[in-house]
C-alpha cells in the first residue's frame, strides 16, 4: 500500500505539467507518503530531469512515530511553503526542512525543461494543487503479495489550506 498527501503543478496543459515543463520538471511536493508497514513518514520534493533509470533529482527527509507505525492512530501532517523554504512536520514536530538555492547550495533545481535559466526558487514558484490518493502496489512499494492487507482504506478526517 502507498498512502500519499501531496501536491502537483497547477496547469491546464497536461498531468504533472507546469510553467517549466512535464513532470518532474515543474515539480512535484509530497507532504506524506509512506509504504507498506507504514513504519516512516516521508517529505519530499522531486524536480529537475528525469534520469536514465526514471527517477527525478529529489530531496527527502523521513520521521518515525514513537508508535512504530503510522497506521495505529491519527496523526497531524503539516507543510509550510514560503518562496525559498520548506518545512515538514508530524504532529508538530519538525522533521525535515529544505532550501531553494537563493539560500543555500543545496537549493532545487532551477531550468526549465527546454534548459532557459529560471529563478533561484524554482520550480516551486507557481500554484500547485492537493492530491490525497491510496494506491496499491507501485515502484517503491512493489507489487501487493501475500503480506498485503485487503482491504485497506486512507482515512483524512480534514485538510486545511492557508495562505496561497
Amino acid at each position: 500500500m502507498w498512502p500519499a498527501f501531496w501536491l502537483l503543478p497547477n496547469s491546464q496543459t497536461c498531468d504533472a505539467c507546469g510553467p517549466y515543463g512535464s513532470w518532474p520538471y515543474s515539480g512535484e511536493i509530497d507532504i506524506l507518503e509512506t509504504i507498506n508497514d507504514m513504519t516512516y513518514a516521508y517529505g519530499t520534493i522531486h524536480y529537475g530531469v528525469v534520469t536514465s533509470s526514471g527517477s527525478a533529482t529529489m530531496n527527502q527527509g523521513h520521521f518515525r512515530p514513537p508508535s512504530y507505525s503510522l497506521a495505529l492512530e491519527w496523526h497531524t501532517y503539516a507543510f509550510e511553503w514560503s518562496a525559498n523554504q520548506m518545512w515538514w512536520y508530524v504532529d508538530d514536530v519538525l522533521y525535515y526542512t529544505t532550501h531553494s538555492f537563493a539560500l543555500s547550495d543545496e537549493g532545487w533545481w532551477a531550468s526549465s525543461q527546454t534548459g532557459t535559466p529560471t529563478g533561484p526558487n524554482s520550480p516551486f514558484d507557481a500554484p500547485f494543487y492537493v492530491i490525497l490518493n491510496l494506491a496499491v502496489g507501485g515502484n517503491w512499494p512493489g507489487a501487493p503479495n501475500a503480506t498485503t492487507v485487503f482491504p485497506s482504506r486512507l482515512l483524512v478526517d480534514y485538510v486545511r489550506v492557508l495562505g496561497y
